[in-house]
C-alpha cells in the first residue's frame, strides 16, 4: 500500500488540497502555502492491517495522529510509541470524545464496523473502514444514511484501486480505447492459509469467510470515492441478475451475469 493509495485522496474531507507541489488548507491558508490545520486522524484496531495506515498517518505532514484505540491497551499503547501518536486508549468512545478526530480509520473484524462506524459518524468525523464496510447489505444502506444525515463520508478501502497499473487500465477506459467494458473478472492468490505466512491468521477462519456473499455488493455511493467513475458499471454489481461469489482460500471475487 503506496503513500499515493487512498489516504492522501480523504484529506480533501477537511478541506487540504495540493497547491503548487505542496499543501494548503481552505480553512486557513499560509503565504506560505503550508498547512494551517492538519486533519486530525484517529485509528480503532491495531491489527497487521493497521501498520499500513499508521505508516502513513504517522509520517505525513498534513496529519495528526490524535488516538490509537485498541481493546488490548498494550497493544495500542505499542503502536503510540512506534507510529508517534499522541494518545492511546481501550475505549473508542472515550477516544472519539476527548481526541476529536476530522477521520477514524476503522481497522476491526467486519461484525465490529457496524457499531464502530456508527458511534464515529455521530461524533462527526468522517470514517475510512476496511472491507466490508457493514456485514449486510442492510446495515450498510443504514450506514450510509447516517452518514448523509451527519454531512459525513464513509470509504471503502479499496487501495487497489489507486495502484498505478489500475489507475493506467481506468484511464484506457475512460479514452474509450478498450472500447465498452462489458465486464471485468479480477482474481487475486493470496496464500491466506500458508503457515508462517504473513497473511496466516490462527484465527482462521475469517469472519467474512461466512458472511453471505451479498455483503460484498457495492453501491455507487462507495465507487463515487474513487477515482473511475464507471467501475460499478464495469463490476456488474449493478446489473439485474448480477450476483457476487467469493471463494475463502483465495479471498477472489467474481461478478457472474
Amino acid at each position: 500500500m503506496a503513500d499515493s493509495g487512498i489516504f492522501p485522496h480523504s484529506l480533501k474531507w477537511a478541506g487540504i488540497e495540493p497547491l503548487n507541489g505542496k499543501v494548503a488548507s481552505s480553512k486557513g491558508m499560509a503565504q506560505n502555502n503550508t498547512i494551517v490545520q492538519p486533519l486530525r486522524a484517529a485509528v480503532i484496531g491495531t491489527g497487521k492491517i493497521s501498520e499500513e495506515h499508521l505508516r502513513f498517518l504517522g509520517t505525513d505532514p498534513r496529519v495528526k495522529l490524535v488516538g490509537v484505540c485498541d481493546l488490548s491497551p498494550s497493544l495500542a499503547n505499542y503502536a503510540v510509541e512506534r507510529f508517534g501518536a499522541e494518545r492511546a486508549f481501550s475505549d473508542s468512545r472515550q477516544m472519539l470524545a476527548e481526541a476529536k478526530p476530522d477521520v477514524v480509520h476503522v481497522l476491526t473484524p467486519p461484525h465490529t464496523h457496524y457499531a464502530l462506524v456508527s458511534d464515529a459518524l455521530k461524533a462527526s468525523a468522517h470514517v475510512v473502514v476496511e472491507k466490508p464496510v457493514a456485514p449486510t447489505h442492510q446495515e450498510f444502506l443504514e450506514l450510509i444514511a447516517l452518514a448523509d444525515s451527519c454531512g459525513k463520508q464513509i470509504v471503502e478501502d479499496h487501495n487497489y484501486r489507486f495502484n498505478e497499473p489500475v489507475r493506467a487500465i481506468e484511464k484506457l477506459v475512460r479514452d474509450g480505447t478498450l472500447g465498452d467494458v462489458r465486464e471485468v473478472d479480477v482474481r487475486m492468490a493470496l496464500a491466506i492459509r500458508k503457515p508462517g505466512g504473513r497473511y496466516m491468521d490462527a484465527s482462521l477462519p475469517h469472519p467474512s469467510h461466512r458472511m453471505r456473499p451479498a455483503s460484498f455488493m457495492n453501491s455507487s455511493r462507495i465507487c463515487a470515492t474513487l477515482p473511475c467513475g464507471s467501475c460499478r458499471r464495469m463490476s456488474g454489481l449493478g446489473r439485474p441478475g448480477a450476483s457476487t461469489a467469493t471463494t475463502p482460500s483465495s479471498n477472489t471475487m467474481t461478478s457472474t451475469p
